[in-house]
């Protein structure tokens, strides 16, 4: 992980300097003045930590987002994320007693960002999220309807062509996971208690979830 952002931060630095030094800013020309569309398409990888704040994971993701840009500095995206998320930790019983366990859980994530891009190299984006596991169901009588939150990213942005560059940050986001639990009503004939379903109330986990990643992806306009 540490080599990981090490190399992520010498991307970005070497970026910087580059961008800095010889290149001027990509910027998308969306009133009609230049040859650049302002719809473009970014294909992105990612690699970090995170998960709710009893226990840190390893993070895996990649996906495709959707830019449209409002004038040279402004724009909208929406994305699509998948993630792959292993957890390793234990649980400690009551005897003191620790039990490894492993956790691996995929995600889809559904982000609406706002970005500006500033002077030669930088970006910033920011926005609110939602993402959904593909197995929702996170123990015995409990059901996750899915994780809202909020998500901040920055980095640096890397022309290669007139439509197309390159872009390398960090994305940082946080939320809150919804969740529905069973139902259990005791039977005193039967002298035992009968699952009646989901609720129909919905509860906010109050355990957040705080996601890091560094992320490489290749942005092309049509």
């Amino acid at each position: 992980m540490k080599k990981m952002f090490f190399i992520g931060c010498l991307v970005l630095g070497m970026f910087a300097v580059q961008a800095k030094d010889t290149t001027p800013s990509m910027k998308i020309q969306a009133d009609g003045t230049g040859s650049v569309s302002p719809f473009a398409l970014q294909v992105h990888l990612g690699e970090g930590f995170g998960n709710n704040m009893v226990w840190l994971g390893r993070i895996t993701s990649g996906g495709v987002s959707g830019h449209y840009s409002l004038n040279s500095r402004w724009s909208l995206w929406l994305g699509l994320d998948y993630q792959y998320r292993l957890t390793k930790g234990y649980y400690r019983d009551s005897d003191g007693k620790k039990t490894p366990f492993t956790s691996k859980r995929h995600y889809f994530c559904l982000p609406f960002q706002v970005e500006y891009q500033g002077l030669r190299w930088f970006y910033l984006h920011a926005g609110p999220y939602v993402e959904r596991a593909y197995d929702r169901w996170i123990g015995a009588n409990a059901f996750e309807v899915c994780v809202v939150g909020g998500m901040l990213g920055t980095g640096a942005h890397f022309r290669l062509t007139d439509n197309s560059g390159l872009r390398a940050g960090l994305t940082f986001s946080v939320g809150s996971q919804l969740e529905r639990f069973k139902e259990y009503v005791y039977d005193k004939n039967e002298n035992t208690y009968k699952d009646m379903g989901l609720s129909k109330n919905i509860h906010v986990q109050h355990l957040a979830y705080f996601n890091c990643i560094f992320q490489v992806g290749y942005l092309y306009h049509f």
